[in-house]
């Protein structure tokens, strides 16, 4: 369930759902229950929770490795504006555009859903780790790495206007064996310098990144 002004969203959370009933995101009006639209959804698998980004209320669901899955983008009105046949692991937004980080691309969007550029240099980790930041002046970080795994973090620097990657780094893993790990990189701005953090199960790291 997702709440939203004057509409109440919900959709149908499980494996089995019968192929000729379908799969919905349903917008009910939250003073009767009385329903407004509905909004088809693939069959492949659960959807994550229900957000509002720019606007637009977004459905996703995604499979290993941020690869299959979908991310659909309605209108309050009902309309599908914007139809992603990837899991879009973490989205961007200003209000006035979109950027997304999939297991295949990092993408800039229109709010109508045209790809304005994208980018193979960085993609969401295993397991969907991913973040965006905004840089004053317009270009953008991305990082991404995997959550249970001794991953590192995959950082990039993109000019916002073309996709032009200013530069691409690693900051490297602890170094412990898999399924002994979890960890939750972040990152802020200070001054000219990206400080990236990564809290682990099994150790912490912080790298200072110069933005040129």
């Amino acid at each position: 369930l997702f709440a939203s002004g004057d509409l109440l969203f919900a959709t149908t959370c499980a494996s089995d759902v019968d192929p000729a009933k379908g799969r919905w995101l349903v917008a009910r009006l939250t003073a009767t229950g009385k329903e407004a639209w509905r909004g088809r959804l693939p069959d492949v698998c659960d959807p994550d929770s229900i957000s509002e980004i720019a606007g637009l209320i977004l459905v996703r669901a995604g499979g290993f490795g941020g690869t299959g899955g979908f991310s659909r983008f309605f209108r309050r009105t009902g309309e599908l504006v914007i139809d992603l046949a990837e899991y879009a692991s973490q989205v961007w937004t200003d209000g006035t555009d979109l950027v997304v980080v999939t297991g295949a691309r990092t993408a800039r969007l229109d709010l109508a859903g045209r790809v304005l550029w994208e980018s193979q240099d960085l993609k969401a980790g295993d397991l969907n780790g991913a973040e965006v930041l905004a840089l004053e002046g317009g270009d953008l970080i991305a990082f991404s790495w995997c959550p249970i795994a001794d991953s590192g973090v995959e950082v990039a620097r993109f000019a916002r206007a073309d996709g032009k990657t200013v530069w691409k780094a690693k900051c490297a893993p602890v170094g412990v064996s898999h399924s002994k790990y979890w960890h939750r990189p972040y990152a802020e701005v200070r001054v000219d310098r990206l400080v990236l953090v990564s809290q682990g199960a099994e150790g912490n790291f912080i790298e200072m990144l110069d933005l040129d």
